[in-house]
């Protein structure tokens, strides 16, 4: 669901253009007030100093520049876009907190993660307050009684889309198998429902209230191109404790063998008994046996290409 180190994702004609002007900048800096305000509400004593601790940590807030970058595109003033994407905002940070125990991540934007310097319990417990405040954040915006019931309901259906794929992605992971179908599921649950439920709730906003939900829909593919991108930076890149292949140690599914499963089957056991193993079984070599070997087999190709397609 996660990496937001580059400054845009290109991938083909497709392309999600983060990069700030002016404008998006102003509105970013209201919409990071409405979650600090909507936090400082909503919480109180250690669990509301952990959750900032998080939240001040802030990344590049694409779900929230899209929200506004929607609004521009659908001619709705930037200020009633602001309480919406701050709100999209806080569902992503709830996301992250959890995937960051799941994954054992310790690290993340340069800090040491949520679980590390809080323990487990306490971690749990911040990302379920930010699950749980994303409407508060709607309470004292500019709508309509009808739309804030409109795009709460958006932000439940998505976040729970959300859950449904990362329990999915857990479950390839687990049998160490995965199809194409699966695989894409997955990505356009536990990743693109973020790209979908900014869009959504902006159309929503914008009078579109017939197309809102497909206009969502539709940016789930950025989910499938987001994650083939970071599947290829983790597996050949050093992103994971300075070290390739993280997804093969961690036993995580990846692009990359979804592709090897496609184009050489008979290889299929031998890449389940690595993936199958824990992390410290993984010794240097097999990493570097499969990095050949997919890319012998035309797994990166292939992935390239699936992205174009």
């Amino acid at each position: 669901m996660k990496t937001e180190s580059a400054s845009s994702i290109t991938i083909s004609n497709t392309q999600l253009n983060v990069q700030s002007t002016s404008d998006v900048e102003t509105a970013l800096q209201d919409v990071k007030q409405v979650i600090a305000e909507t936090l400082a509400g909503a919480s109180w004593s250690i669990l509301k100093d952990i959750a900032s601790t998080h939240l001040s940590n802030h990344g590049r807030c694409i779900r929230a520049q899209i929200a506004l970058r929607a609004a521009d595109l659908l001619e709705l003033p930037a200020s009633k876009g602001i309480h919406f994407a701050a709100a999209c905002e806080l569902v992503h940070s709830a996301s992250l907190v959890h995937d960051d125990i799941q994954d054992g991540d310790r690290m993340r934007r340069g800090q040491p993660t949520l679980w590390v310097q809080y323990g487990v319990q306490q971690a749990i417990t911040a990302g379920d307050l930010m699950l749980m405040v994303p409407t508060l954040a709607l309470e004292n915006a500019p709508y309509t009684n009808e739309q804030k019931w409109e795009l709460s309901r958006c932000i439940a259906r998505r976040a729970a889309a959300t859950a449904c794929g990362q329990a999915l992605d857990y479950s390839m992971a687990n049998a160490g198998f995965a199809t194409r179908y699966e695989y894409e599921q997955a990505a356009r649950g536990k990743t693109g429902q973020l790209f979908a439920m900014p869009v959504e709730g902006i159309a929503l906003l914008a009078g579109c209230r017939e197309n809102a939900q497909a206009l969502g829909d539709a940016a789930t593919i950025l989910g499938i191109l987001f994650q083939l991108k970071d599947d290829l930076i983790d597996f050949y890149g050093e992103k994971h404790r300075g070290l390739p292949g993280s997804d093969l140690r961690e036993g995580k599914m990846n692009a990359l063998f979804v592709s090897h499963f496609e184009n050489v089957p008979e290889d299929r056991i031998k890449l389940q008994e690595a993936l199958c193993s824990t992390n410290a079984d993984v010794h240097p070599d097999v990493v570097n046996e499969w990095t050949k070997r997919l890319i012998d087999g035309g797994a990166f190709d292939h992935v390239i290409e699936w992205g174009n397609a």
